[in-house]
């Protein structure tokens, strides 16, 4: 069994508590990390704040140098990184290295970026210039990380040597998180949760269509916050891409992620797995009709396995469509005007992802454009990427992460003023 440390000002700390990691394919327990305490978070961010001065003199080609230095470690044990990612999420080894191949890249395209300098003004009497400086202790910068239970969330965002909050997970979290990080005004980026469409024209074509648009819902096995949450397919081609997508379902494998035959994974935790059968009884007692799945064990005692399941047309006011499940259960709904599937699309309080699928790119986009959602694919569903912004509309989130623009959320702008023709100068 493995057990894990904090790294607080470069050292490897262990705290009086440890929490059990289970691995979610078997539910036995694979590793142990510590607890952190108050005053072990207090001594993390004394060391962040006292190693800010000299980081934020180096210049922004060192401190790409370091994030270039990072990308090689892990590209270097990404071997072994995908053993510790599938024992403690469930993903198959395919996904994990690609996951961790990911990381690679953001922190080199990251490097690439330079925070930018702006002359407002320049004339014979003024000069104003626009500079963004680092808020605080935020990355990039001297790294500390540790662990905790359900109390390390508060003491972090309440913590007065904190200038910069950034969280990922749910909106009732994040605004839980907002309210309390609001005592101390201090700068937030939350990326919360979604329930996206995709909507599916007449002219797709339905047996190639179908494969990108499962793993857009199921990538991960539904636990990602921008995958294709809700399938609205044209009424001229839903019965043929309903029994494509049976047949594709069938095909694909749910089991251990490092059975090289395992396509998808378990459900991550037992209170997740417990909040996605919410999903599967509101459908069964609501005699809705599955198209594939639906079978699932209430008291599992291996792993946490859930079938691939898709939900046959259920009303539009459904749990499972206007919710988020974030698990392998998808409502396949069906749609005949424009307009109408526009409005139903956007018919959520949240607004993270979307997707447009169709032959006639005019007609994508022209729906595209109507989508109230931070990023709108067209004709496939990749909506992160280290060179543009990713962030939710609505309640799905506040600011946005990578590129040039979650570069400068890590900043403050400051405005400098020269009068060049001073009295007294």
């Amino acid at each position: 069994m493995s057990e894990y440390t904090h790294t607080i000002n470069g050292k490897s700390v262990t705290s009086p508590t440890t929490l059990d990691v289970q691995n979610p394919a078997t539910q036995k327990k694979v590793a142990e990390v510590p607890v952190a305490t108050k005053e072990q978070l207090d001594e993390a961010v004394a060391a962040a704040r006292a190693a800010l001065p000299a980081w934020s003199a180096k210049s922004e080609d060192e401190r790409a140098q370091v994030l270039e230095a990072i990308a090689g470690v892990i590209e270097k044990n990404i071997g072994e990184y995908k053993q510790i990612l599938t024992s403690e999420q469930g993903k198959t080894l395919t996904n994990a290295e690609w996951e961790l191949g990911g990381a690679v890249l953001w922190l080199r395209e990251t490097a690439k970026l330079r925070l930018p300098e702006k002359v407002i003004i320049d004339n014979e009497q003024t000069r104003i210039t626009e500079r963004r400086v680092p808020i605080g202790v935020a990355p990039p910068g001297v790294l500390n990380a540790i662990s905790g239970d359900d109390g390390l969330g508060p003491w972090i965002t309440t913590h007065p040597g904190i200038d910069k909050v950034s969280f990922t997970g749910s909106s009732e979290t994040g605004k839980k998180v907002m309210a309390s990080a609001s005592t101390g005004l201090k700068r937030l980026t939350l990326e919360l949760g979604g329930n996206d469409p995709a909507i599916i024209l007449p002219d797709v074509d339905v047996a190639k269509a179908v494969p990108d648009l499962f793993w857009a819902a199921l990538v991960n096995n539904g636990q990602t916050c921008a995958a294709a949450k809700r399938l609205y397919v044209h009424e001229k081609i839903y019965d043929q891409f309903r029994e494509e997508l049976v047949k594709f379902a069938k095909s694909v494998k749910t089991g251990d992620g490092t059975d090289p035959e395992s396509q998808l994974g378990p459900v991550q935790n037992i209170l997740q797995y417990k909040k996605v059968l919410t999903f599967f009884d509101d459908v069964k007692s609501n005699g809705y009709k599955f198209i594939t799945g639906g079978d699932v064990d209430p008291n599992p005692t291996g792993g946490l396995f859930i079938p691939a399941s898709f939900v046959d047309n259920p009303p539009e006011d459904s749990k499972i469509v206007r919710e988020e499940p974030f698990g392998p259960i998808v409502p396949l709904l069906k749609w005949s005007d424009e307009a109408d599937v526009i409005k139903r699309a956007n018919n959520t309080n949240l607004g993270l992802s979307a997707s447009v699928w169709g032959k006639d790119l005019g007609a994508v986009e022209r729906i595209a454009r109507q989508i109230q959602a931070g990023t709108v694919c067209m004709n496939e569903l990749n909506p992160a990427t280290p060179f543009s912004a990713f962030g939710g509309h609505k309640e799905s989130g506040v600011g946005v992460e990578n590129g040039l623009n979650g570069l400068l959320a890590y900043s403050n702008i400051q405005s400098f003023t020269l009068k060049k023709q001073a009295a007294f100068a």
